[in-house]
């Protein structure tokens, strides 16, 4: 890594802790309860687990990680059992940079519990109504153990033995949070299936504090919306849109999947997709389904990356791609199968 890439880096390093970004996948219909808590366990099976890992900015040595894991169970509920009530645990790590002793220098984790309310409004049941509410714990630390700062050079030599002259004095930020959202779903016909919903995220305003900055946590909106359309016995197509506001900063991914359907009696689904996240990269992804299982991988081709990164030497906005991967399995605790199972539930 050459010395201008260093400098930028770790002048970066106090605005990771505090304006570090959420969850960030590629894949996001496959934790959609991050997005919005009303997803929680909305799912044609009664239990689900599912996890993601991404690794970021892969030209770097030390690149961006992010994983998380998901767990959920919903329960019938009402006089025709048509109705669900979801409960579902989350964690997830961010990971970045390595100091001398090998140790991360930037961590921020998260652990989440929701729940959710799943209704049909109307006697056809094409209406469908989700509520959701999540509560959270935050922690971000900074190690600047094994770093070395400016302040150490001396007759332009490194001297441990001086202050770095950083205010750490508070490495660890601790924070409670609260997510809500609803969400809403069109059954036009036996085919196609809308689906749209609405998300407000850190809904506490925390103010965070650490090396003599101090920031408040804006609030995150997001809208998402997506459908299932069956074009015929061998071919779906799945489009996705995802829009997210915090502060002055806006993401924007819109792109489709195809699923072939393989006819034998596993109903094995191979997923071919693109997607776009605006002004930044093209998302190629491809996914298989296998009975209860679902697994995929995409890749951010960086069409226009962070512009400190990309002015530095050596380094290529077409490098600083993002490699995803994802699993999820769900099933069944005392009701039948269905005759055909939709993977990974009703957002995808």
């Amino acid at each position: 890594m050459n010395k201008k890439l260093l400098i930028t880096f770790f002048l970066q390093i106090p605005f990771l802790m505090l304006l570090a970004q959420d969850l960030h996948f590629s894949q996001f219909y496959v934790l959609p309860n991050t997005l919005n808590p009303a997803y929680t366990a909305k799912c044609n099976a009664d239990y689900r687990f599912s996890g993601i890992h991404r690794r970021q900015w892969l030209e770097l040595n030390t690149p961006y990680i992010t994983s998380a894991i998901n767990a959920e169970i919903n329960f019938k509920t009402g006089q025709k059992k048509y109705n669900l009530i979801g409960f579902g645990i989350t964690a997830s790590s961010d990971q970045v940079g390595r100091n001398s002793e090998n140790g991360h220098i930037y961590n921020n984790t998260h652990l989440t519990i929701s729940a959710a309310y799943h209704t049909y409004i109307d006697e056809f049941l094409r209406h469908r109504i989700s509520v959701g509410l999540q509560t959270g714990y935050t922690r971000k630390s900074l190690n600047t153990n094994g770093l070395y700062f400016s302040n150490q050079i001396e007759n332009y030599a490194l001297n441990t033995n001086l202050s770095n002259g950083e205010n750490t004095n508070q490495p660890y930020i601790n924070n409670l949070n609260v997510n809500i959202g609803v969400g809403y779903q069109f059954k036009i016909n036996q085919k196609t299936t809308l689906e749209s919903g609405f998300g407000v995220l850190n809904m506490i305003p925390n103010k965070e504090s650490i090396s003599n900055i101090t920031s408040k946590l804006p609030p995150r909106f997001i809208f998402n919306s997506s459908a299932i359309i069956q074009l015929n016995q061998k071919l779906s197509l799945k489009p996705h849109f995802l829009y997210m506001n915090q502060a002055k900063t806006i993401d924007v991914v819109f792109g489709s999947l195809i699923g072939y359907h393989i006819l034998n009696p596993k109903n094995p689904i191979l997923f071919f997709g693109i997607f776009h996240r605006l002004n930044e990269s093209i998302i190629p992804t491809v996914a298989m389904q296998y009975g209860n299982v679902y697994v995929g991988i995409s890749y951010d081709y960086n069409i226009i990356g962070p512009k400190s990164l990309v002015n530095a030497q050596n380094i290529k906005k077409s490098n600083l791609g993002s490699i995803e991967f994802s699993i999820i399995y769900q099933g069944f605790l005392k009701r039948i199968l269905p005759a055909k199972l939709s993977v990974p539930c009703g957002i995808l």
